[in-house]
């Protein structure tokens, strides 16, 4: 990993809430706001852009966790923003904190846990889901 990750570094994801993005199951939505599916999708994602600048070409960041709470809906066509914030670093390990936003109002909170590794290490591992490897670990 490329020196300056530290706690404390952020990123923010902004997005708006799309059809697609409502809660849906066996082809059903159940209600016509931002599901959380939606939101954990945007919640990995502001915490992934955190470790982005950071990684070596042979590294990935690879999810190990997440833990969210769904506060409060927003509408079809609200403007969304997922604001992740490092507030540990252990070894491989990069934990962030994540929050979502409508404007002033929080809709979410969570955490995302990610491990950056090799990308060899996953070609080694899961050859089948990870056909290429590049660089040394």
């Amino acid at each position: 990993m490329k020196e300056g990750l530290r706690v404390g570094s952020e990123a923010v994801v902004t997005d708006v809430v799309a059809q697609h993005m409502r809660p849906a199951f066996e082809g059903q939505v159940v209600h016509d706001v931002y599901g959380t599916v939606a939101m954990v999708y945007h919640m990995e994602w502001a915490a992934r852009r955190v470790i982005l600048p950071f990684l070596e070409e042979h590294e990935e960041g690879i999810g190990t966790g997440v833990e969210v709470r769904h506060l409060y809906p927003a509408p079809v066509g609200a403007e969304v923003r997922a604001h992740a914030v490092c507030v540990k670093i252990q070894g491989n390990t990069v934990v962030c904190d994540v929050t979502v936003w409508n404007g002033n109002q929080q809709l979410g909170d969570g955490q995302v846990q990610q491990r950056i590794i090799g990308r060899n290490t996953l070609h080694e591992r899961f050859p089948e889901m990870w056909t290429e490897a590049v660089g040394q670990d």
